[in-house]
């Protein structure tokens, strides 16, 4: 029997919705996974595209009615008409009036500005066979035939895509990238299309009507599978695939303290507009820049930058926000992060600092410390310095900067690719938080399973659990915070845990009676690690070692699984529940090899995606 057969409860991060995980054992609510945070989080996808953990940046995907946040623009709707392509009873009939005028349905502020997102839409015909999607603000959209299934023509620096999604159902979709916050989704119906935006949408309707369903938004130009939202997408589960395997992403609150980390502001020339709030003026004398060039790559907003000259001093910055921009004080902890790449170099490069600056109350420069830059080349890749504030009682703010050290009388020429800085209070760097004029909070990523004894997942007889781990890479965690499974929520009275160790890695320990003892730590940045308990004692395994064996530890009917605290960083690869204490051959097994051992019952498992549906979907092009 392979141990995917004997588990009363597998994950493998993939099935989500907004506050669920879905496991693919068993497949039924017992084993859903309750998942809580407020606000929107980023990661990266399967495309390596960063982007909203909730692709769907649509709040009522489902709903292209006024409940759902639709106005009406010379239509009328008729809510859950017809069959969806779910074959539930959620698509929208959209009827044109017989007015000379465009007719359509309106979304307003759909889109960060200077961000690229991908727009769709499922729509079928009725008595009328045209319809489009696009940007009414400034007049661009994707127009399609619906009875030919063919784009009929674009207006505006878009490339269309059409879908037979099956029984008369199309989805059509767009990438765009609008220029400021000011942009109205309209879904609508056409008669002829022209090649320009006023003579095509503006027509004498005819009461003539099509079908709508399953509205997306999505980070990055790719068509992403359809995220089905309900009302709300803070809470949705990160499934990141940053670590070569989908994970499921948790993370400590942080704020990201730079006011502008997404170029907003820039504008190409000689030398061009700087994102606002930044200051290349502090260059050092001789250097002059260049904006090249603004875009986006793997989702992440940047600015290319020429720089040249021959320097007549040592030193100079470049800087992310003004020097009274973000309150700090002494002993405190801060990270700074961003991303770099360096590219066209026909002369020296400087060497470059990721580096934090402290200054008083005046903004008055007081100490500072970096970390050189090391392996800059044209593949963008993130840098980080973590200082401890040291100026004193008179530290009052903290500045993010890029410290420039050039060789006076030296000529340099490159052109620096600059994207996604973050400052954040906090002793290394989380996942990038994008920023459009103000500071951003990220809240804490936390999930939980209630009532697992009572519903069978373990039993009298105990249990085994089964966590893998990716990246458990060396940090000073954040304050204290629990991964567990135990008699309460808090797993501080019986339970076994996961906890921030003096290792840096994560810390293994056994709750009785409230007191903690450490057991047993992660020494590696992967790791398999199985607790097996069974009312009497309990041993650990880790990446194929028994490392702890028989510890005494009596509880058997622990109800509980989840995290509890101020949060972890953690990716979780793969988590399974046993109803009994498995063998210690198989632990051993287990911790070795786990995905060939899993595989072989559950190979789709292994080569999930972000097209791989919940365990409540029969359709592998939607996930809940």
């Amino acid at each position: 029997m392979s141990n995917f057969s004997k588990a009363s409860f597998f994950l493998s991060p993939s099935g989500i919705s907004a506050g669920s995980i879905y496991p693919q054992k068993p497949l039924n609510s017992n084993g859903t996974l309750t998942f809580t945070r407020t606000g929107d989080a980023w990661r990266f996808n399967s495309l390596g595209i960063y982007d909203k953990a909730c692709s769907n940046l649509i709040a009522n995907s489902e709903d292209i009615t006024s409940g759902g946040g639709w106005t009406t623009f010379n239509v009328s709707t008729t809510a859950n008409n017809i069959l969806s392509p779910l074959n539930t009873l959620t698509a929208d009939r959209i009827t044109a009036d017989t007015s000379n005028a465009v007719h359509a349905m309106l979304y307003t502020s759909f889109i960060p500005a200077n961000f690229v997102h991908n727009v769709s839409i499922y729509v079928k015909a009725g008595t009328g066979t045209k319809a489009f999607i696009g940007n009414s603000s400034v007049g661009q959209g994707v127009f399609a035939n619906l009875s030919t299934g063919v784009i009929e023509g674009t207006i505006g620096s878009y490339t269309g895509q059409i879908q037979n999604v099956g029984n008369g159902w199309y989805r059509i979709s767009l990438a765009v990238v609008p220029s400021s916050t000011t942009n109205t989704l309209a879904i609508g119906l056409y008669s002829t299309y022209t090649g320009t935006w006023s003579t095509t949408v503006i027509y004498t309707g005819a009461s003539e009507y099509i079908y709508a369903w399953g509205v997306q938004v999505t980070s990055g130009n790719t068509l992403l599978p359809f995220m089905r939202t309900t009302g709300s997408r803070d809470s949705t589960p990160r499934i990141d695939f940053s670590q070569g395997a989908p994970c499921l992403l948790l993370e400590p609150q942080r704020t990201n303290s730079i006011k502008n980390s997404t170029t907003t502001g820039a504008a190409t020339g000689t030398p061009g507009t700087v994102p606002t709030n930044w200051d290349f003026t502090t260059l050092p004398s001789g250097l002059s820049y260049s904006i090249t060039s603004l875009g986006v790559e793997n989702g992440l907003s940047y600015i290319d930058v020429n720089i040249s000259g021959t320097p007549t001093v040592t030193g100079g910055s470049i800087r992310f926000d003004s020097s009274t921009s973000t309150s700090a004080s002494n002993g405190q902890t801060w990270t700074s992060s961003l991303y770099l790449k360096t590219f066209s170099i026909s002369s020296a490069i400087p060497q470059l600092n990721v580096a934090i600056w402290e200054r008083d109350t005046s903004g008055s420069f007081l100490v500072s410390g970096s970390t050189t830059i090391t392996g800059l080349d044209s593949s963008l890749r993130r840098y980080s310095h973590t200082r401890t504030l040291s100026g004193g009682v008179s530290v009052t703010y903290v500045q993010s900067a890029i410290d420039v050290t050039v060789t006076s009388g030296l000529y340099y020429n490159f052109t620096l690719r600059i994207s996604s800085p973050q400052l954040e209070l906090g002793a290394y760097a989380t996942t990038y938080i994008p920023t459009i004029g103000s500071s951003v909070t990220r809240i804490i990523d936390s999930f939980s399973r209630s009532n697992i004894y009572t519903n069978g997942l373990i039993s009298a007889s105990g249990g085994t659990w089964y966590v893998e781990f990716k990246n458990q890479t060396v940090k000073v965690r954040d304050n204290f915070s629990l991964l567990g499974i135990g008699d309460t929520a808090t797993f501080d009275t019986n339970s076994l845990v996961f906890f921030p160790s003096s290792n840096a890695r994560l810390g293994i320990a056994k709750y009785v009676a409230t007191v903690a003892t450490p057991i047993s730590s992660l020494s590696t940045d992967a790791a398999k690690v199985i607790f097996k308990w069974n009312g009497t004692t309990a041993d650990v395994f880790i990446n194929g070692s028994k490392v702890v064996s028989a510890t005494a530890f009596t509880p058997t009917n622990m109800n509980f699984l989840g995290t509890s605290g101020v949060g972890t960083p953690l990716y979780i690869q793969t988590m399974a529940l046993f109803s009994t204490p498995l063998s210690d051959a198989d632990c051993i097994k287990l911790t070795t090899d786990a995905a060939s051992n899993f595989q072989t019952a559950y190979s789709a498992i292994y080569t999930s995606s972000e097209s791989q549906p919940s365990n409540n979907s029969s359709i592998n092009t939607f996930i809940f």
